[in-house]
């Protein structure tokens, strides 16, 4: 597990490596507790591996930023804004936030 995750494999490939069904990896996470420790530590050596690529690339290294950037939100959850909910007496109340942008200069006759 812990190799699987250390050169950025997902649970699917770890279950697959180990020769574990979708139903028996399901009833070793819900059982073994020794297991569950097992695959949070894949997928956290899994998202170092990945996020070591992104630094990689950040830095010059060849790659596709947008495969990247995706995989990141798909796998782990990445999100590009942040959700708020706030409740008013038990109901959600919505809000906006709204940026202020400098006009562009641009047009402007000197």
């Amino acid at each position: 597990m812990a190799q699987c995750g250390q050169e950025g494999g997902s649970a699917n490939e770890a279950r697959c490596l180990l020769g574990i069904g979708d139903s028996a990896w399901e009833t070793l996470l819900a059982d073994s507790d020794e297991f569950r420790q097992a695959e949070k530590k894949r997928k956290s050596l899994c998202e170092v591996w990945w996020e070591r690529q992104g630094r990689r690339m950040a830095t010059g290294a060849d790659g596709n930023p947008a495969v990247w950037i995706f995989n990141m939100k798909n796998r782990f959850g990445w999100r590009d804004k942040h959700e708020i909910e706030s409740r008013h007496e038990g109901k959600p109340v919505t809000i906006q936030i709204v940026e202020a942008v400098k006009p562009d200069d641009s047009d402007s006759i000197d």
